[in-house]
């Protein structure tokens, strides 16, 4: 067995998207806290190129290239192979990247082994994790400590979509429960409790803990006149045709609102055709003061905009919720969501986590309606402006450093408990937090 010292461990991190950028951004935070902690981490994911290149800060982290996995824009068609057909029916493929994450396993032999959202979603990714958690427990070195990093909404049964069968939501406990140690939500239990969106938590034998939502560190805004700052719309990294008419809302909405002395940033995605922006310029330009309504794509600075803005209004995407409440609660920021009316899974989850924030009074909400009506929608945005310090509960945003925390200890307890060590008695006791 090779020699190992407890004060010097290495994580291996499971991460896989095709749309958006939130499972990566909760890695990038997660893999700098457990740097800071000394933790050497890895990374497996076939787009982990493209987040090393992109906006996101990763540190020191190093990436593990899966054979990688396509969306068809055109078609709507997800998780396709280079065969051009789907994931769960290419065995060959899903045997190759399966190969992929053993040969690292084996090369690298992590202390630490975590997975992002799965079990509790993206239930396509068993026929690749579950022969590498048979993997690390069958190892001639010591087992790994394994955990999820779980969504604070699950949106069950659905988010196990590519399991067909009844009993998803068992076979989700029963992975838990049988292979891992910990599960460790992205949330604040004071807002919204795993048991919400996935009654079958209370059947997880295995510890739950609640680290708080993972965000970076607010940026210092900057000095400059009230009526100078800008109410910065956004909707985040994809777009749909409902991405137009929110868009136009908040335009018609900003000359009958508080703030129609400010300016107006509407960013739109780089998903967004030109001619759809090309007419949001267009009914931008016949407002009474269209030179105060900006309209252009995504940009690299979005976390500075928020910091110095007015007001935010944005869609109910986890990671640009999280970083606008940051701004909140430092600098008194209004944060308005518009979480999307849809059943589809991952809006179901914005709204399920905005309808919980807003009845909290955390931050305002529109609706569906809203965008049909400007009166409504500026009224909306000039309700929210009163929601200010003092009114409401402070969010815990510290999660990726509580996250790191908990994964530490659980690993040097794990090795410590698999070793015999005679100090594992002075190791502190681990808490349960439901």
């Amino acid at each position: 067995m090779p020699t190992m010292n407890i004060n010097t461990k290495t994580a291996l991190i499971h991460v896989e998207t095709l749309i958006g950028s939130g499972h990566m951004r909760i890695v990038s935070h997660l893999s700098r806290a457990l740097q800071n902690r000394g933790v050497d981490v890895y990374v497996l994911s076939s787009k982990g190129s493209q987040a090393k290149g992109g906006d996101f800060d990763f540190g020191l982290t190093k990436f593990i290239d899966l054979p990688n996995l396509f969306r068809d824009a055109a078609s709507g068609k997800s998780f396709l192979t280079r065969n051009n057909i789907h994931y769960l029916d290419d065995l060959g493929f899903q045997q190759e990247r399966f190969a992929s994450i053993a040969e690292a396993m084996d090369r690298i032999k992590p202390d630490i082994f975590l997975t992002e959202t799965w079990p509790l979603g993206k239930g396509l990714w068993d026929k690749e994790l579950l022969p590498a958690l048979d993997k690390a427990n069958g190892t001639p070195w010591v087992s790994p400590y394994i955990a999820t990093i779980a969504r604070d909404v699950t949106c069950y049964p659905n988010h196990r979509q590519w399991l067909s069968d009844e009993g998803n939501a068992d076979e989700a406990v029963r992975i838990i429960n049988e292979y891992f140690d910990d599960v460790i939500v992205t949330g604040d239990h004071r807002f919204i409790e795993l048991e919400d969106s996935f009654p079958q938590a209370s059947q997880i034998k295995t510890p739950i803990y609640y680290a708080g939502y993972f965000t970076s560190e607010t940026l210092d805004r900057a000095e400059m006149p009230q009526s100078e700052r800008e109410v910065v719309v956004s909707s985040g990294s994809g777009y749909k045709q409902d991405c137009f008419k929110y868009y136009s809302a908040a335009i018609h909405a900003r000359q009958l609102s508080g703030f129609s002395q400010n300016p107006w940033r509407i960013l739109v995605s780089h998903d967004c055709p030109e001619d759809d922006l090309t007419k949001l310029q267009g009914i931008a330009s016949q407002m009474e003061d269209p030179n105060s309504i900006i309209i252009e794509r995504n940009r690299p600075d979005f976390r500075q905009l928020i910091a110095n803005a007015a007001a935010t209004i944005s869609f109910g995407g986890r990671n640009t919720t999280t970083e606008a409440l940051g701004v909140k609660q430092k600098y008194d920021v209004p944060v308005l969501i518009y979480p999307r009316a849809s059943d589809k899974l991952d809006v179901a989850e914005q709204q399920l986590r905005t309808i919980k924030l807003a009845d909290m009074g955390v931050l305002g909400m529109l609706t569906e309606e809203d965008l049909d009506d400007p009166a409504e929608f500026a009224a909306r945005l000039d309700q929210t402006a009163k929601i200010t310090r003092g009114t409401y509960l402070r969010v815990d945003m510290n999660g990726a450093d509580a996250a790191a925390a908990i994964i530490v200890k659980g690993a040097d307890y794990k090795l410590a408990m698999q070793r015999g060590m005679a100090y594992r008695e002075a190791l502190y006791p681990r808490a349960l937090k439901r």
